[in-house]
């Protein structure tokens, strides 16, 4: 595998408001999936999970819907090439960084570093492929979350990557660009092995070339209001596609979170 084969799947995330507002004055039925989401969503999920629509609702809150919290996250893996397999994410904060920024693991092989600055948005600033070695920068950071987005919206940005050695954090290996477009496709109940949600389901469109590879692919999450992402379709991270060429995707559903003990003073 080359180096060239080697940037851009999660997410995660992948990431602004053109509301669209039904003129009506009576209460318009809650929009439901276009005909290929629903199908990659039941592909990957399995059926039952995403439910009937639900009464629109605005990401008012975008840090307390993303869920970010010390702990960790469980996620069953339904669909793709590990289905049947399980997964954990741990989240904490960097060491000797503020707590509006946040940290990601997967098994110590994947590492996401996000931010909450005062906007109100979340943000994937940096992801961390400790198998391959890399280390990958967006600037400006990709929008996973934006305050205020609901059913219609859509927010387009355009990205710059750069990729590093992590072992050799100035070298660097990569650069190319992005482009990103996230649209709310409406809030759905959702029923994992977790529970039972009303979520907002967010697609993530992209396209982009670094260094001779091009990659256009489509991710989506379900975020629910205080617990973060219930369900999601993507690859194992947003680089995933460009560092291998990979653009399988996997389907994971929440079986269960645990806080983090808070340190006694």
């Amino acid at each position: 595998m080359t180096n060239a084969s080697r940037i851009a799947g999660t997410m995660a995330a992948v990431i602004v408001c053109l509301p669209i507002w039904a003129a009506s004055q009576s209460t318009a039925a809650p929009p439901k999936l276009a005909a290929e989401d629903q199908k990659t969503l039941e592909q990957f999920l399995g059926k039952g999970i995403v439910g009937n629509p639900v009464d629109d609702k605005p990401i008012d809150d975008a840090v307390k819907t993303s869920g970010l919290s010390l702990g960790s996250c469980d996620y069953h893996v339904t669909g793709g090439d590990h289905k049947g397999g399980s997964q954990q994410w741990v989240i904490d904060h960097p060491k000797g960084q503020p707590d509006t920024s946040w940290r990601a693991t997967h098994s110590h092989e994947w590492v996401m570093f996000l931010n909450t600055p005062d906007d109100g948005n979340v943000y994937l600033a940096s992801e961390i492929d400790y198998h391959q070695g890399v280390i990958t920068k967006y600037s400006p950071a990709i929008p996973l979350l934006v305050k205020g987005m609901k059913s219609g919206d859509n927010h387009r940005m355009k990205t710059a990557i750069k990729v590093f050695d992590v072992k050799h954090t100035d070298h660097l290996e990569h650069k190319g660009s992005m482009n990103i477009t996230v649209t709310h496709l409406g809030n759905h109940q959702i029923t994992v092995p977790a529970g039972k949600y009303e979520a907002a389901i967010l697609k993530y469109d992209f396209e982009g070339k670094v260094g001779p590879a091009k990659v256009q692919d489509t991710l989506y999450r379900c975020f629910a209001e205080g617990v973060g992402v219930v369900a999601r379709v993507e690859q194992k991270n947003i680089s995933a596609a460009f560092f291998y060429h990979d653009t399988t995707k996997m389907g994971m559903v929440l079986a269960g979170t645990k806080e983090t003990p808070k340190k006694s003073k």
